[in-house]
């Protein structure tokens, strides 16, 4: 029966709360709880309890206090080796996380989970007692602002093995044997070379069936890219992020991603713990390689098309949901906002038709530079018409995101600015719903 965790359900919270006051991080609620003082120590220890204060969706498998204590007493100084030892504390750390908001029904309903240590955690249930790699579920469901809480009686190890020699990046995608796609059109464009001696890179690499899906949805796709040196260098580029190894951990965590061609990279978290950089699924992480690493993707990454430079005179239309990049250094600056420090620098203006009365949420997820976001009702050159503004979001983040309640018909103008005299490129989201 996978529909039972053993420990009782603290979805009401430590004594009866909610898992910590309205609105607590991950970090608040493992501090106001009590079991939780070494974790908090080892976190700290490596400057990362503000990880744990960043607006994702995460969800931890706490070892508390007496699980440390237990692994202490069985290997004595084990716990000081690690805090002498960020690199392995770290990988033990991250192997603790994984992606989503997953409450105890969800953590049982699967097999297996990939940490953020790429590596996988088993989960087991066995006379209605639930663990997770081997380590017993003692308390569940410490709800956080940005996830979910679960105590465990035990430490997990990634059991990270020692790593043979490295190949390169191209050698890495050809022994995987499921690139054979990507690595003609690698091949096409004359990126071999860079890939095998330069780098570090990080390759969002298209798996051959997701080649196959975007042949199947374009038919004759593949052929004409392979024809045409120029865009089939855009679209590989599309997929890479030069001058860094970006791990799996630092992918989830990351708020601001540039590909090579400078277009934002939008990484989203679904509740339900599935990754998506441009709406492609990440299935799986970390192939290592001797120049960086590769993360494979179920979908091909198109070209984002960039939109017209908009002013209040002139602003561009759009319409419905989705995403629109563009670049606001060739904008104009004439519009101030309420927050960001009034928001002085160049804006980019779109105006929007709402297609139903309902709420929405407005974002820069993803962009250059510090963004500051304001919305008008109505009238673009009136400040009077504002209705919302955002400079930072919470947890540390400087892109922005706002909430709004819009009117079947009605016009909104949504300004993409920048704190102080910030300008670069952007990435705009509207989409349907509250800001998850």
């Amino acid at each position: 029966n996978r529909g039972s965790t053993g420990p009782r359900d603290r979805g009401e919270g430590p004594q009866g709360g909610a898992g910590g006051a309205a609105g607590d991080d991950i970090a608040a609620v493992l501090a106001a709880d009590g079991r939780f003082t070494t974790l908090i120590a080892a976190v700290d220890s490596l400057s990362l309890l503000p990880i744990l204060s960043r607006d994702v969706k995460l969800t931890l498998f706490a070892p508390t206090d007496e699980a440390f204590n237990a692994l202490e007493e069985a290997q004595p100084g084990t716990i000081q080796g690690l805090l002498d030892s960020p690199r392995a504390l770290l990988n033990i750390l991250l192997h603790h996380m994984v992606p989503g908001r997953l409450l105890a029904e969800d953590v049982v309903a699967a097999d297996t989970y990939t940490s953020l240590a790429a590596r996988q955690l088993d989960v087991a249930i066995v006379d209605g007692s639930a663990s997770i790699g081997g380590s017993p579920i003692v308390d569940v469901n410490l709800q956080a602002s940005n996830g979910v809480i679960h105590a465990i009686d035990g430490v997990l190890d990634p059991q990270i093995p020692l790593e043979p020699e490295l190949g390169t990046l191209i050698e890495t995608l050809r022994a995987a044997g499921n690139f054979e796609t990507l690595l003609t059109a690698i091949d096409s464009a004359e990126l071999t070379e860079s890939l095998n001696r330069g780098g570090p890179y990080t390759v969002l690499a298209p798996t051959d069936e997701a080649f196959a899906a975007f042949e199947d949805a374009n038919p004759g796709a593949i052929a004409r890219l392979l024809a045409d040196a120029a865009t089939l260098r855009a679209v590989l580029e599309n997929h890479i992020i030069g001058g860094d190894e970006l791990r799996w951990a630092a992918i989830f965590f990351n708020q601001m991603l540039l590909n090579a061609r400078r277009v934002p990279l939008n990484i989203r978290i679904a509740d339900e713990g599935e990754v998506t950089i441009n709406d492609s699924p990440v299935v799986s992480y970390d192939l290592r390689a001797s120049n960086g690493t590769a993360h494979a993707l179920s979908a091909v990454i198109p070209l984002p098309v960039d939109a017209a430079i908009g002013s209040c005179s002139t602003p561009v239309g759009i319409a419905g949901y989705g995403y629109w990049h563009g670049d606001t250094s060739d904008a104009v600056a004439t519009q101030l906002a309420s927050c960001g420090e009034e928001a002085q620098s160049k804006e980019q203006v779109f105006e929007w038709i709402a297609p139903a009365t309902e709420t929405v949420c407005v974002r820069t997820a993803g962009s250059g530079f510090d963004t500051v976001l304001h919305v008008r009702a109505g009238a673009c050159g009136s400040r009077q018409a504002e209705i919302a503004c955002n400079d930072d979001r919470e947890g540390g983040r400087v892109d922005s995101a706002l909430e709004l309640e819009v009117t079947d018909g009605s016009e909104y103008f949504i300004l993409v600015d920048g704190f102080d005299d910030a300008e670069g490129r952007y990435l705009l989201e509207i989409e349907s719903g509250p800001c998850n």
